[in-house]
């Protein structure tokens, strides 16, 4: 079932009887267990009490958690994640070649992309940091792009939006953009949004407008059709964040409705995707819409929203709307999510 079409079943019949989840009191908090597991490893010298491991198992392994993270298996990262960091720095220690050192960077990235999900702290910063010196000494300018990537992302969480920017424009410079790199241009379409979304949360319309006209003009060089498809629905995605932060809910909107749900190739780019588009309807003024969507979110990726700060504090809204009464599932969900009502 598609988003319009759910949309339109919720509002006949009722969100509950589209998707009713099921009662998760004894699930553990994600949120609590991934910042205390990762602060634990981040503050403890890295690598210290773990073994080495030959890069084809440790990529192996990175590549598992990978997997969990784009499936929003958070829960699980918080063991998988801090035990992967302290693998990969053993193993930079033990062998410090390029090779293990893009491993590193790449262990750090997951860590700070999981980060990325919880309320503002100095961790994320920290893991980002430390996958960009991971991948300096990789010498592979993609893996440092995905780094600079992290690094902005962190930036502009703890509000120096002008160097989130920066760090991503610059990234974008160092990128070998020809057309035996395919990748180089799909991480250039990611480096621009990440640009854009800082610029419009310092409310530089102009400026967030430019930098995703760039986004949509490198995606079109992209030679390959899906790929080109896939970059230009993570742009549009992109832009509904970018819209709802400078306070235009109807261009959030309009966005929205040009992405196609099922086109988004992760569970965690669909909740994502998901909880955009109800923080959108909410601003719009629709608790209703909002409260529907934010159910398919959790039908599509109930750790994202179970985690994920913003869609906590959109659930926990919510809850004081003056429909709220008109919203069933609500109270569930916010146990789910771990909210106290």
């Amino acid at each position: 079932m598609d988003r319009r079409a759910f949309l339109g079943a919720a509002g006949a019949f009722g969100v509950a009887a589209a998707f009713t989840q099921p009662a998760a009191a004894a699930e553990p908090d994600p949120a609590v267990l991934l910042e205390r597991r990762m602060s634990s490893c981040l503050f403890t010298t890295t690598g210290a009490n773990a073994a080495p491991m030959p890069a084809v198992e440790l990529r192996a392994r990175l590549d598992r958690a990978r997997v969990g993270f784009d499936a929003c298996r958070y829960v699980w990262l918080s063991d998988e994640l801090p035990r992967l960091v302290s693998t990969a720095e053993a193993s930079m220690a033990a062998t410090p070649t390029a090779e293990t050192a893009g491993l590193a960077s790449t262990s750090y990235q997951l860590a700070a992309h999981a980060l990325a999900k919880l309320l503002v702290s100095g961790l994320q910063p920290m893991a980002a940091d430390r996958a960009v010196h991971r991948a300096q000494q990789a010498d592979d300018p993609l893996v440092l792009a995905q780094a600079r990537r992290v690094l902005s992302t962190a930036a502009r969480r703890i509000g120096d939006y002008e160097q989130a920017e920066r760090v991503g424009i610059r990234a974008i410079e160092d990128l070998p953009l020809r057309q035996d790199h395919p990748a180089a241009w799909r991480h250039a379409v990611e480096l621009w949004c990440v640009a854009g979304y800082a610029a419009a949360m310092r409310d530089d319309r102009d400026r967030s407008v430019e930098c995703y006209r760039e986004a949509a003009a490198v995606a079109d060089r992209i030679s390959d059709h899906h790929q080109l498809r896939r970059a230009r629905d993570y742009a549009l995605a992109h832009q509904i964040s970018s819209a709802h932060k400078l306070g235009d809910s109807a261009t959030a909107l309009d966005a929205a409705r040009k992405v196609r749900l099922d086109a988004l190739p992760t569970t965690e780019r669909k909740g994502r995707y998901l909880v955009d588009l109800a923080m959108a309807w909410q601003q719009h003024g629709h608790d209703d819409q909002a409260y529907r969507a934010v159910l398919l979110a959790e039908h599509h990726a109930p750790g994202e929203i179970h985690t994920r700060s913003s869609a906590r504090r959109l659930i926990g809204s919510l809850t004081t709307s003056p429909r709220h009464g008109a919203m069933p599932e609500l109270g569930g969900l916010a146990r789910r999510a771990h909210i106290t009502v």
